[in-house]
């Protein structure tokens, strides 16, 4: 790990969850689900793995919302679903509304059926640790 940070996640079919896991194992951080057992504190960089379909859960909402610069340099976004833009916008606009950075964000689409819930690839997995691995190195300067 370059500098303190942390990786979060609330997920329903644990997508998001195996998403956080992978990106922690590779940044030898933990992962911790929403809300945190700790608050956040003085932290540069906050991964938030977020697995969405109609809206962003309450809990997501009530965890950005106690949020704020002194807690959280960097937020960098990772929303999980078939259709997550909107849900996304919501998330950045949030961190916005608290002063919060939104270093970067990134979409993992999973498809789903009417009768069955989709499920993250290794493929994709991978591509979102790649990813955060880029970020990291970037604001590790």
């Amino acid at each position: 790990m370059k500098f303190k940070m942390r990786v979060l996640h609330f997920s329903k079919a644990d997508n998001a969850s195996a998403i956080a896991a992978a990106i922690a194992k590779s940044q030898q951080t933990n992962s911790d689900q929403i809300p945190p057992a700790y608050n956040c504190e003085n932290e540069k960089l906050v991964f938030v793995c977020v697995e969405v379909s109609k809206k962003i859960d309450e809990k997501v909402v009530n965890f950005l919302k106690n949020l704020n610069s002194n807690r959280v340099k960097n937020l960098a976004f990772i929303t999980v679903g078939s259709d997550t833009g909107e849900a996304m916008n919501e998330l950045k606009s949030m961190a916005k509304n608290v002063g919060v950075n939104v270093a970067a964000d990134m979409e993992c689409t999973v498809k789903s059926s009417l009768f069955k819930k989709g499920k993250v690839t290794e493929a994709d997995i991978q591509n979102c640790v790649d990813w955060a691995a880029k970020l990291v190195n970037s604001l590790a300067v």
